[in-house]
């Protein structure tokens, strides 16, 4: 049974950012794939233009789990409003970490490395240390 403070207005703003979320992520898992498929090496970073694909996607994706979350808080009973709004924080905060470390990474990071500047390395300090074993992992069947 529908709360008292949840409205329809909440349900459908839910409903459409859960399905955009779940769209989002198919593609990033169908991008993905090929990304770790077109690896030289289980060592080697995924590169373009599968990295920068799955970047722009995260930027997109990580707003809206934080329209799920308000939804999630508004759908709340009274009692339980709290954790609501202590998940609603919280995914506040990763969201604005993760969208600024990729917007980061997709302007900055390209432009260091062609204008080599030495020292870039210091201020852009991204690898993918589970690149390794994510594709160890999921694709041992691919001789590498």
């Amino acid at each position: 049974m529908p709360k008292e403070s949840f409205t329809n207005q909440h349900k459908i703003i839910g409903t459409m950012a859960s399905w955009a979320y779940l769209i989002l992520t198919i593609i990033y898992a169908l991008t993905t794939m090929p990304g770790l498929m077109s690896l030289k090496s289980p060592d080697d970073p995924i590169g373009d233009p599968y990295f920068t694909i799955m970047e722009l996607l995260i930027v997109f994706i990580a707003p809206l789990l934080v329209v799920i979350m308000v939804t999630v808080q508004a759908y709340a009973s009274v009692r339980d409003k709290a954790f609501g709004i202590i998940a609603f924080v919280f995914m506040s905060i990763m969201a604005a970490i993760t969208s600024s470390v990729h917007f980061v990474i997709l302007t900055v990071k390209s432009q260091f490395e062609a204008a080599n500047i030495a020292g870039h390395q210091l201020i852009i300090l991204f690898t993918w240390p589970s690149n390794g074993g994510a594709t160890r992992f999921f694709l041992p069947q691919i001789p590498f």
